[in-house]
């Protein structure tokens, strides 16, 4: 920082000789300019000056020094963190004013030089920006934008405008885009709509089905050929800055506007006869893409596509699953051929699957389940070992009729005897164990012969029997 030179006649004398070597056009010494100057004043004898001299010497470096007063410089690093907390500081005031008396405003904080390290700000009243881009045709971002580079780059700062050529059809498109779908958000709401029933963005490709959809329309398009993504239109700028300005307009020429009931009906006549909105295309593993008509004809059908796990006789402990899609009859009518079965009598093998006789889903009726176990035909040695003849129940798995093979007859074990409780679980075994109890409930097994109480009891209990 420059040292500040004490104001008395010599120092105002030796500023005079500056100024006046300033303006004689004389070229300065550099560092020994001052120095120089201090000796030609100390040998002229300027003591002897009048005092109105003195006095006019002293007022000049007084009021030069008043002119010049050094600024505190900021730190680059901290210019970005002044710069921003001005802007927060004044931004609230400016809003304050325009709120409380309608004041308009436009607040550009521009940088001064290439190398500052600090963004562009600017703040603007609502209208300030309407006038901006009916008066300029540009944002106010874009004249800040421009005007900074005039002031750091001098005349050949005009060339940003081109360079904001692009960055201004961008712009134009988003904000096209957002007005637009602002407003179509805000008539349906009024109509009814809820907010989770809308569109998260407009859809331009689909405008005909959201017409017909929530009944309104967009009137005032003011470039050939309907309604369409602004991205679509060619004509770089201008195009689009018509489609804004009839937007931005006191009362916008382009808005959006509900139809009457006769409209929206014929509308969705109209919409309903050229197919709807078309579903997406579907991918499967076996069968491809499939177009929209084959989707809504199976949507009309009583079948079901599903993976259904098919075994082969040539499977020896490991399962095959096919995907390809099968049509499950439904059961009220005749079966045709689809899922065809064979069974082998055995529990531990897995079921084979072979085109013989179709499964038809029934269920068995009660009295086709067994025969009255006749525990009186028991051997007088106490032989309760009879069998029990059982049907063959199919096993249901939801609507296919994967059937099973039949159970194997089962030999009632002693423990099952006693409990009542059958050895073997199938469809109807609960009927089966309520109406047919294996051994008497009057206590006569007690005299079972070749039986004590003892020995029943240790059977019972799974300990050895001591003969």
């Amino acid at each position: 920082m420059t040292q500040r030179r004490r104001i008395n006649p010599y120092n105002a004398m030796v500023h005079d000789r500056a100024l006046r070597r300033r303006a004689e056009g004389l070229p300065s010494d550099g560092r020994g300019t001052l120095p120089q100057l201090a000796r030609e004043v100390a040998a002229e004898r300027w003591e002897d000056l009048p005092e109105e001299e003195k006095q006019r010497l002293l007022n000049q470096l007084r009021e030069s020094q008043e002119n010049n007063r050094a600024v505190k410089k900021v730190p680059m690093k901290s210019a970005a963190v002044d710069v921003g907390r001005v802007g927060a500081q004044v931004n609230p005031e400016l809003d304050a004013v325009h709120n409380r008396t309608g004041a308009e405003y436009i607040l550009l904080i521009l940088r001064g030089n290439a190398m500052d390290n600090w963004q562009t700000q600017v703040y603007t009243s609502p209208r300030a920006v309407d006038a901006c881009t009916q008066v300029f045709k540009a944002t106010p971002g874009e004249i800040a934008a421009r005007v900074e580079g005039y002031i750091i780059a001098g005349i050949e700062g005009k060339c940003v405008r081109r360079e904001l050529g692009g960055k201004k059809f961008n712009l134009l498109k988003a904000e096209i885009r957002s007005t637009v779908y602002e407003r179509f958000r805000d008539i349906c709401i009024r109509k009814g709509f809820s907010r989770d029933r809308l569109p998260k963005e407009m859809q331009w490709a689909g405008y005909n089905d959201l017409v017909a959809t929530y009944g309104v329309k967009l009137v005032g398009w003011t470039e050939p050929g309907g309604v369409r993504n602004p991205g679509e239109l060619k004509g770089g700028c201008a195009p689009l800055q018509r489609l804004l300005d009839a937007l931005k307009e006191p009362e916008p020429s382009l808005h959006w506007e509900e139809l009457s009931e006769k409209e929206w009906e014929a509308c969705k006549e109209e919409w309903r006869a050229s197919g709807g909105k078309r579903k997406g295309r579907v991918t499967r593993p076996s069968e491809g893409t499939r177009s929209a008509e084959v989707m809504e004809d199976e949507d009309d059908s009583h079948t079901v596509s599903q993976s259904v796990m098919l075994p082969t006789p040539q499977m020896t402990g490991t399962e095959a699953t096919s995907t390809e899609a099968m049509d499950v009859p439904d059961a009220s009518h005749e079966p045709t051929p689809g899922l065809m079965a064979s069974t082998t009598p055995s529990l531990l093998s897995l079921p084979t699957t072979s085109p013989a006789t179709p499964c038809p889903l029934f269920e068995p009726e009660a009295s086709s389940l067994t025969q009255p176990w006749d525990y009186h035909s028991a051997s007088d040695n106490g032989d309760i070992t009879q069998p029990l003849s059982l049907p063959s129940v199919p096993f249901h798995t939801g609507d296919y009729n994967a059937s099973l093979p039949p159970p194997a007859a089962p030999q009632p074990s002693l423990s099952a005897a006693f409990s009542g409780t059958p050895a073997l679980f199938y469809p109807g075994a609960s009927l089966l164990a309520s109406l047919y109890s294996p051994l008497p409930d009057d206590g006569s097994w007690y005299s079972t012969p070749g039986m004590d109480l003892e020995t029943l009891n240790a059977i019972a209990e799974g300990s050895e029997v001591h003969e």
